[in-house]
């Protein structure tokens, strides 16, 4: 036997909660209408709790003629609506109340400012407040504006339908259609049937019914009425009654709304299938389509979770290796490489060879990514310091933005400012965005508050940044050009910033040639891939915010590549043991060498003066000074072909740890402006997913 569970009903506080979140949560990314739509429940509903849930507020809405004032009056037992001939009869709408007290802010909150009290000839109508509504197929459009606001507003709503017009499309397309989740708030009359034959009677309530049937609201009261034959109407005020009698109706109605709206933001989370043949369907509230198609939410939440799981796959995998060569890590990890072949040869070389090393630039030197041979690290990373300057005509990624510079602080001071070509001041310590070269490659501007303390300082020192101002800055900004932000007195990989202590070198630009065209192509590719991939599966609006998300911190792609290379230790400037100990045995084989030279010219000066030779010991039958001579030198150079195959295979090591190094470096900003953002996405998306499911439950 199959267990039915009942689902838990969520609470109304969180429900709301649950809309208004979702409402934020699909801000930009869902359509507005829908959005504001819940937005407005939710504003509602807090106003409605504020008031008093003592009343329950019930309004007669029909069309012209329907006979709406004259039931006011047979509910109400008053006769305080005018009836006529006259169309339209109600122009503004009037309430009647039983047990007025307490109800004077909830009717002005409602905007009825004709009231009336009544006598309650029966307790369980205490509290119950009556609205006569205008027409709303009024010619008069501050009528139908009336009614589309009540409606939206009131607790219980009774239609007061006619035999001529009961199956009117303006009725049933405009407010009932798009009232489904408000059947339990909902009441239908058929007035007037006094003009119908009793057995017509029988007909058109069926037909009335099976037309609510279709428009979503099977168990809906109907009533059949009429006004002269009194017909339906203790029926009517019974109703009314039961209704009112816990004064809870005010509660259901906005569970109603908050399911409605829901509803909406479910369908409009669907894109164009989620309002697909709703053209003419509005809603009581604003004209807001309804959608017709299933919605489900929890599809969704799934779908956002799945590709949340799979974002470290192939298409992360594809954009770390699109990054890794714009950034230019093949050519690093070879400098690193050679670097280490330099600096090896120039310490265990040949004595007699080493020297001419000097007029060899160091390959990490030449890219302003090394330090000197006896240095600790290749670059010293600061630990929350500056962002690295882009290099000298770095080229941004396809569609990038310059990233805006964060202000100072209230209460900090502005970064130190370093000397730059032209003198002091010529640049902060801290750069926001990467500058142009004089060539007039494209430069990002300088946040506002950095150009002001820049133009401070340049004013203070009388002196002014190198190169001027760029007047082609996004945004209407000036750009400093990247050659200002460089001190002279330090290396142009490393400066010593003034404001850390001990004076360690902080990473500001590398000379990396810019990324080609093709490789800027392959990041935007990659980027786009990665959003793609987790799109995928997602209704439209979402996919289009995932893939907008895998492109938002484009604009820093660059600069944080360059920075990831500038700031990744990789060794590079440690020198090996071995080095040490291979010199030295160098220089003792250098010396011995030399020795041998000596002892062997002595000898042939001695000869030439026919002047008596010292005796000369022998290894063998060969002289020691020989020995000491070739053996120095042949055992020199084959202890630097030695070492020269020890510094190959320490490269290859070397290379490798800083392939490693600089691709992890390199695949946490991939992480940081695209993973993340994606996977935020996702979780917004899940997020969303979940709250609307809670609000509809």
């Amino acid at each position: 036997m199959k267990v039915l569970r009942r689902v838990k009903e969520v609470p109304l506080d969180n429900r709301l909660a649950a809309l208004a979140e979702a409402a934020a949560l699909a801000e930009g990314r869902l359509d507005q209408a829908a959005v504001e739509q819940a937005r407005g429940v939710a504003a509602r509903a807090a106003a409605r709790r504020g008031l008093s849930v003592g009343h329950t507020v019930v309004a007669l809405a029909g069309a012209t003629g329907s006979g709406k004032s004259s039931l006011f009056n047979a509910v109400s037992g008053t006769s305080l609506a005018g009836v006529g001939v006259t169309r339209p009869t109600t122009s503004a709408a009037q309430a009647a109340m039983w047990d007025p007290e307490g109800s004077g802010p909830l009717l002005d909150w409602l905007e009825v400012p004709r009231r009336h009290s009544v006598e309650a000839a029966d307790a369980a109508l205490g509290g119950l407040v009556l609205l006569d509504l205008p027409d709303h197929d009024s010619i008069e459009v501050a009528h139908r504006l009336e009614v589309d606001r009540l409606v939206a507003v009131v607790d219980l709503l009774v239609w007061v339908l006619d035999p001529q017009k009961y199956a009117d499309a303006a009725v049933h397309e405009r407010y009932l259609r798009g009232l489904r989740r408000h059947r339990d708030v909902m009441v239908v009359v058929l007035n007037q049937v006094d003009r119908l034959a009793p057995a017509a009677v029988d007909r058109c309530l069926r037909d009335l019914r099976r037309l609510l049937d279709e428009d979503g609201l099977a168990g809906v009261p109907v009533i059949a009425t009429s006004v002269p034959r009194g017909t339906g109407i203790a029926e009517l005020r019974a109703e009314l009654a039961r209704r009112n009698a816990d004064h809870r109706v005010w509660a259901d109605r906005l569970a109603a709304d908050a399911r409605r709206a829901a509803d909406l933001l479910a369908a409009a989370s669907q894109g164009p299938a989620g309002t697909a043949g709703t053209a003419g369907t509005a809603t009581a509230t604003g004209g807001v389509p309804v959608a017709e198609v299933a919605v489900d939410p929890a599809g969704l939440r799934r779908r956002a979770e799945e590709a949340g799981d799979a974002l470290g796959g192939l298409p992360a995998e594809r954009l770390t290796a699109a990054l890794a060569e714009a950034a230019g890590v093949p050519l690093v990890v070879a400098a690193v490489a050679k670097a280490h072949r330099h600096r090896s040869i120039a310490a265990t070389g040949w004595p007699v060879t080493r020297w001419l090393r000097r007029f060899r630039p160091d390959p990490l030197r030449r890219l302003h990514l090394g330090v000197p041979p006896g240095g600790r690290h290749l670059v010293a990373a600061e630990p929350g310091g500056p962002s690295a300057l882009p290099p000298p005509g770095r080229q941004a990624l396809p569609g990038a933005q310059p990233a805006p510079a964060q202000p100072a602080a209230p209460g900090q001071s502005p970064p130190p400012v370093l000397p730059g070509p032209d003198g002091p001041g010529a640049g902060p310590a801290h750069p926001a965005a990467s500058g142009q070269n004089p060539s007039g490659r494209a430069a990002a501007a300088h946040g506002a508050a950095d150009e002001t303390r820049s133009d401070q300082t340049r004013s203070a020192s009388g002196t002014s940044a190198g190169g001027g101002a760029t007047p082609d800055a996004p945004g209407g900004r000036t750009a400093v050009p990247a050659t200002s932000r460089t001190s002279p007195s330090a290396s142009p990989a490393t400066r010593t910033s003034p404001g850390v202590p001990g004076g360690r070198p902080v990473p500001e630009r590398t000379s990396l040639p810019p990324a080609t065209a093709v490789q800027r192509s392959r990041v935007d590719t990659a980027i786009r891939d990665v959003g793609s991939a987790a799109a995928s599966g997602l209704p439209e609006p979402w996919a289009a915010a995932v893939r907008h998300a895998a492109r938002s911190a484009q604009g820093e792609v660059s600069d944080r590549l360059d920075r990831a290379v500038a700031t990744t230790t990789v060794g590079a400037g440690r020198r090996p043991h071995w080095w040490r100990l291979a010199g030295a045995a160098q220089w003792l084989l250098f010396a011995a060498m030399v020795a041998g030279a000596l002892w062997l010219t002595a000898l042939f000066v001695l000869d030439y003066l026919r002047l008596p030779e010292p005796p000369t010991p022998t290894l063998g039958v060969v002289p020691w000074p020989t020995v000491l001579l070739a053996g120095g030198a042949a055992a020199g150079l084959l202890l630097a072909l030695l070492c020269r195959l020890a510094a190959a295979v320490g490269a290859a090591r070397r290379a490798g740890r800083a392939r490693r190094a600089l691709t992890a470096g390199v695949a946490e900003v991939g992480r940081e402006l695209v993973i993340e953002p994606v996977r935020d996405e996702l979780d917004r998306t899940g997020r969303f997913a979940e709250l609307v499911t809670q609000a509809r439950t």
